[in-house]
């Protein structure tokens, strides 16, 4: 080594983990005329990073074909979506996507796009695809898998930095290098992580910037990131069981070699996988493995959006075309997935402390459901014969494989259903309050980004108000049919196959939005009173609540109700629920938190 240091170049080398676990080094080549001398930052410690997506975020295969891959990119490269969505085959009828998005037959594929740029990370796309990166959508996880690998990694410490603080440009945003902008970086980092009046005793009022202790701890481990697709649908306590064999896999690899010495792992989590997460802890296999957990916009008591999805498709965008924009589409793949229906609100869901979130009105008289008491899973999702059942039984098993099934047990298909809504209430029951000690949340309570925290059924009452005695004779008004009649769907067809000249005109800008989608069923259900006179309930399509779109603030800040015991909650909007770990301040937050939970049981350095 040259000691000369103002003639010799000084560079950091990459550290990597290979399939094998096994740490290897990468460093840049020079020219021989330049004197390069290359550091390396040896970590005692590896605590691998355990990425677990929301529903719908991991790819699926049924056999060899795939039947969920959603395409990464947005509705306004028409041509594009059109041609991937066309063949990758999502543009299918109710049969033909009950077929093949059933739960007993798909399983997750690790054959996903990996875009990565090497100026941003020098993992490769094979050890990329080694650590799972491939079994999850790219457009919703791929900038947080890069960026929690650089910043965790590559740009943690900068050696060249003539400061006394080591660490890079996104960690001093976080970190206490001074008491003059410390004070200015609390102050940013609390109006960007919580809203002002909005703050709570658990929440940020005792938000601090990271000591130069605790980053020092982090210069000490090796994080390497995996991400963690599972069948979302099916029950997410069999997709819990499948997550822990994976992680007792990845920690077998590391206990390969003493150095360096595997420590715990840190879960992140996104949405529907934070209450996967939740089931890990509680299945208990990893205890002693497991050394803290981040939720991000996690639906942490359900969300009422499945009730209203279920009876009014689904609302917009991309999704709606691929898993089903109208009830009849919808309906044979969420009624038959234990693990989309799970999303439901639990019995402790609050609306704004309250146990309703389902409401009918007329303009005498209201009712909402369920009232204190009332067993949400017996007298509602089950619930038939009534004008507002959340099911319609003849949209349940479109291609007849429910019927071949038929038992002394079952004795109908929508009696499979019901079966699907015993292992919700069991799930529910199970993991309602069940959190890890070293837990930190992040949820969005935003007025731009509005979502359901309840649904409304209004009677059209414009010809004639409707003349009933009480409130509970909403309930009970006779039913003149199951739903309404739906519109022509496009992508049914005879054969159940939709060919190009099929797609021709589509402007899906307009024809799938949530008001002017003239192919889905539209939430409208007739009823008898009276003299066999009839009214029409119309759902409401806009929702009320705060949120990022999906999950209402309601369901998201259930991680600060009394009685649980995480470390630290925030309150980040800005971003749709999708996009939640693409947006900067969320990303900020995350190694902020992973910060925290590494200072718990890392030794002091």
């Amino acid at each position: 080594m040259n000691n000369d240091t103002e003639a010799t170049y000084v560079h950091d080398a990459y550290e990597t983990q290979t399939i094998d676990g096994e740490v290897q080094y990468t460093s840049q080549t020079t020219p021989k005329s330049s004197d390069t001398t290359c550091q390396v930052v040896l970590h005692p410690y590896v605590v691998p990073i355990i990425f677990i997506p929301g529903i719908m975020g991991s790819n699926l295969v049924n056999g060899e074909k795939r039947v969920w891959f959603p395409p990464n990119a947005k509705w306004g490269e028409t041509a594009h979506i059109l041609g991937t969505l066309l063949f990758s085959g999502v543009f299918l009828g109710a049969t033909r996507r009950q077929k093949q998005l059933n739960p007993e037959q798909t399983e997750v594929s690790p054959d996903g796009n990996i875009y990565i740029k090497k100026r941003d990370i020098k993992l490769s796309e094979k050890e990329a695809r080694a650590r799972g990166w491939g079994t999850v959508w790219w457009q919703g996880y791929g900038k947080i898998l890069v960026y929690l690998e650089k910043y965790l990694n590559d740009n943690l410490i900068n050696l060249e930095s003539a400061d006394e603080f080591k660490g890079t440009e996104e960690w001093k945003r976080i970190v206490d290098i001074d008491p003059e902008s410390t004070l200015a970086k609390i102050k940013e980092l609390a109006l960007k992580w919580a809203v002002e009046g909005q703050q709570k005793e658990n929440s940020n009022s005792n938000l601090q910037c990271l000591s130069q202790d605790q980053f020092k701890k982090m210069a000490r481990v090796s994080f390497p990131v995996y991400a963690c697709g599972y069948n979302w649908l099916q029950s997410n306590e069999t997709s819990a069981q499948k997550v822990i064999e994976i992680m007792q896999k990845i920690k077998q690899q590391y206990a390969k070699s003493n150095y360096p010495k595997f420590l715990k792992f840190i879960i992140v989590s996104h949405s529907m996988g934070g209450l996967v997460t939740r089931s890990i802890i509680h299945q208990g296999t990893l205890d002693a493995d497991i050394g803290g957990v981040i939720h991000g916009v996690m639906p942490s008591s359900g969300a009422p959006t499945v009730y209203q999805r279920m009876v009014n498709g689904w609302e917009g965008g991309i999704a709606s075309v691929i898993f089903g924009s109208s009830s009849k589409r919808l309906t044979p793949v969420l009624a038959n997935a234990p693990g989309a229906l799970q999303l439901l609100p639990f019995g402790n869901f609050r609306n704004k402390g309250k146990t309703e979130w389902l409401n009918i009105q007329t303009k005498s008289h209201s009712i909402a459901m369920p009232s204190a008491g009332q067993d949400v899973y017996e007298e509602l999702y089950k619930k038939q014969g009534v004008w507002w059942e959340m099911i319609n039984p003849d949209f349940v098993d479109p291609a007849g494989i429910l019927n071949k099934k038929i038992n002394g047990k079952n004795t109908s298909a929508i009696s499979f259903y019901h079966d699907n809504i015993d292992i919700v209430r069991d799930f529910h029951n199970v993991i309602s309050n069940v959190f890890h000690n070293n837990t930190y949340a992040h949820y969005a309570s935003d007025e731009n980004h509005m979502a359901f925290g309840e649904v409304t059924w209004i009677a059209d009452e414009s010809n004639e108000q409707v003349m009933i005695v009480s409130p509970e004779e909403l309930l009970t008004l006779g039913s003149t049919a199951n739903n309404a009649e739906i519109a022509n769907d496009p992508f049914e067809s005879s054969n159940e196959e939709t060919t190009q000249s099929d797609i021709e005109g589509i402007q899906p800008e307009t024809e799938y939005s949530a008001s002017e989608n003239p192919y889905k069923d539209n939430g409208v259900r007739m009823a008898q009173y009276g003299n066999n006179q009839t009214v029409t309930f119309k759902i409401v399509e806009d929702p009320q609540s705060p949120g990022d779109g999906t999950v209402c603030y309601q369901s998201g800040e259930d991680v600060r109700a009394e009685g649980r015991t995480l470390k630290q909650t925030f309150l980040i909007n800005g971003y749709d629920h999708s996009e939640n770990y693409n947006h900067p301040d969320v990303q900020l937050n995350t190694i902020y938190c992973i910060a925290k939970i590494i200072d718990d049981f890392v030794e002091n350095c």
